[in-house]
């Protein structure tokens, strides 16, 4: 009995010693060849010459930056092999902490279960520790940016979000919401937030790169461009084209006369974008008893509207709607059924992107294609849907009070 006792009262501890026990393996698989190489590469320069000469050193192809501005100092002289991937451990499971603290001040009774589902996530695992990727690092700044604005910290919600784009430029995304929200509960205060997180950024140039800002701007624009096809083996809307042409398409080629893939795409996100803005405007303000749902919401849909609509997506950009997505799970079925329906067409996708096993058959390549993209579509098109229920429920309460 004391023993059982004790269990249910720490079961959140053994929740977490055995996420860090099942990723311990996995730090032993090689990864992805040449991302893991990169990593290697980074860490013995970091090691030998420091962070500012690495920076001088590591140019065009070589470093992204600001992309791994944050994760490239972890990596300092460890080396090569299982200990380059300690720092993707380590942020899933402080994701998850950061996670179960505030489900448990939600709803305690779920919190343990929904974080178990996230951290125990198969394709967050392939993703990560499997494959070496780090988009758990940037996720995780989006997120606590997120909570943080639950809580009307906005001058720190906006650190953790320039630490995200630090890490990886594609959590810029967010940043129209975040001034969106930041607009909404705090108003007027707009500016004095967003000036800790300009100085914070201008520091952390100027500490690598010196006074370098053409470098900066210019370096910006080439990680953009730096894979300007359709779809880089993304299940989205542009994919099928993609993978009837059996090879990458650039998506400055012209499809209906003078409108390109990438201005479609910017376009289609554009206006989901003011869907999110109106849904966001037309509810009351977290300050003043609105629901913290309707932010993860917003974010989560911005992260899998962005992954379908635009082009140069990657299969991985799929990855921070699981995190931002899962306080959905603590009252709604609907979220449950398809967080899960993702997380299966993530895991198909990311296995024709890197499968583990060699020799793949080509049946069951297209199987997992097929499933994938039919997935994608489904929820993409309820997500569509519940959003504008959303919004006409929003207008009907809206003539009625003013009747």
């Amino acid at each position: 009995m004391t023993v059982k006792l004790t269990f249910m009262r720490y079961k959140i501890f053994f929740v977490f010693l055995l996420a860090i026990i099942v990723r311990i393996p996995f730090l032993f698989l090689s990864g992805y060849p040449d991302d893991m190489q990169y990593f290697t590469t980074w860490s013995s320069a970091l090691g030998e010459h420091g962070i500012r000469s690495f920076y001088v050193l590591f140019r065009g192809d070589q470093l992204s930056f600001p992309s791994y501005a944050l994760y490239a100092p972890m990596l300092w002289g460890i080396g090569s092999g299982g200990l380059l991937k300690i720092p993707i451990l380590f942020f899933d499971i402080v994701s998850g902490v950061l996670l179960y603290f505030f489900l448990k001040g939600q709803e305690k009774g779920k919190s343990i279960v929904i974080t178990a589902a996230y951290l125990f996530n198969p394709a967050l695992l392939y993703a990560g520790i499997v494959w070496g990727q780090v988009d758990t690092i940037v996720t995780f700044f989006v997120f606590f940016a997120l909570i943080l604005v639950v809580y009307k910290r906005f001058s720190f919600a906006w650190l953790a979000l320039v630490t995200a784009v630090l890490v990886k430029p594609q959590a810029l995304f967010f940043a129209p919401l975040l001034l969106l929200l930041t607009i909404r509960e705090k108003q007027w205060r707009t500016l004095y937030t967003l000036l800790p997180s300009i100085f914070f950024f201008g520091i952390v140039t100027v500490f690598y790169l010196g006074f370098d800002i053409v470098r900066v701007v210019s370096e910006l624009f080439r990680t953009v461009e730096r894979y300007p096809y359709l779809s880089v083996n993304a299940f989205n809307i542009w994919f099928p084209l993609t993978y009837a042409a059996q090879g990458f398409i650039s998506d400055n080629t012209a499809l209906f006369h003078f409108l390109s893939p990438r201005f479609i795409g910017i376009v289609l996100f554009s206006f989901f974008y003011g869907m999110i803005g109106r849904f966001i405007w037309r509810r009351p303000a977290v300050a003043n008893g609105g629901d913290f749902s309707i932010i993860f919401f917003s974010a989560a849909f911005v992260a899998f509207a962005g992954f379908m609509v635009l082009t140069q997506m990657h299969e991985r950009y799929l990855y921070p709607f699981f995190l931002l997505a899962t306080p959905l799970l603590l009252s709604s079925r609907s979220w449950r059924i398809v967080w899960a329906m993702l997380s299966v067409s993530f895991l198909l996708n990311l296995f024709i992107a890197f499968p583990l096993p060699s020799g793949t058959s080509l049946v069951l390549l297209r199987v997992c294609i097929f499933f994938g993209m039919a997935i994608n579509i489904i929820v993409f098109a309820w997500s569509i849907s519940f959003l504008l229920s959303s919004l006409h429920d929003d207008q009907r309460l809206h003539r009625s009070a003013n009747t």
